[in-house]
């Protein structure tokens, strides 16, 4: 199976997330992201076949690393699944990066305990 790797541009507070979250699953960084990655392409999939379209992401704004240091993860995966993270950051009309933080960030948010609804 060949082998490719994919630079992913983020802020250190995300690198660091990305990191904590995969130690937390006793997986590599690389193994973490290809779940996430996958699971992600495979939904989109199931939505472009369901819907005949998915929503765009756009591109990240460049204000959005103003003030904060930049960083990059290393993803390592196979030449299709590579193929695969192109072709769907083209359907969402986003980077490569834009596209793998958007699939991390709605994967934390599914993740996120929600607060207790206290009334009183």
């Amino acid at each position: 199976m060949l082998r490719t790797a994919l630079l992913i541009s983020c802020t250190r507070e995300e690198a660091s997330k990305i990191r904590s979250r995969a130690a937390y699953e006793d997986r590599g960084v690389s193994n973490y992201l290809r779940r996430v990655l996958s699971q992600a392409i495979a939904f989109d999939e199931t939505m472009m076949a369901r819907y005949c379209r998915v929503f765009p992401v756009g591109r990240p704004p460049d204000t959005r690393y103003r003030g904060y240091r930049k960083t990059a993860v290393l993803l390592r995966c196979s030449v299709e699944l590579a193929e695969q993270i192109r072709s769907a950051a083209a359907r969402r009309e986003t980077t490569i990066s834009g596209y793998v933080l958007h699939c991390l960030n709605r994967r934390w948010e599914l993740e996120r305990p929600s607060m207790p609804k206290l009334f009183f």
